[in-house]
């Protein structure tokens, strides 16, 4: 998906249940956001490799909560993120 996201700040449960919800959005640009909380929670049917977009949430690392951003999803782990906010960010669905 070629959305335009370069100003997205909140992604605060975008997906969340929307369960057939598996598309490509690794391309998104997403220096600016500052919440993930519950992201995808409960888009079962998301396991995307978004590792592009790892290097960019590292750098907000430390001010983005990332609470159950891929919690019951099919993404095959969760990283420390999923489990305890503002820590930094280990795994963005696949490993990366």
């Amino acid at each position: 998906a070629n959305w335009p996201t370069f100003q997205l700040s909140s992604a605060e449960g975008m997906f969340y249940f929307a369960t057939s919800f598996n598309i490509d959005i690794s391309g998104w640009q997403v220096t600016l956001l500052r919440n993930l909380n519950t992201m995808f929670y409960d888009a079962i049917s998301f396991n995307q490799d978004l590792c592009d977009w790892a290097p960019q949430l590292r750098d907000n690392s430390m001010s983005t909560p990332y609470f159950a951003v891929f919690g019951r999803t099919s993404c095959p782990g969760v990283g420390l993120s999923d489990i305890f906010p503002n820590q930094p960010i280990t795994q963005v669905c696949q490993p990366c």
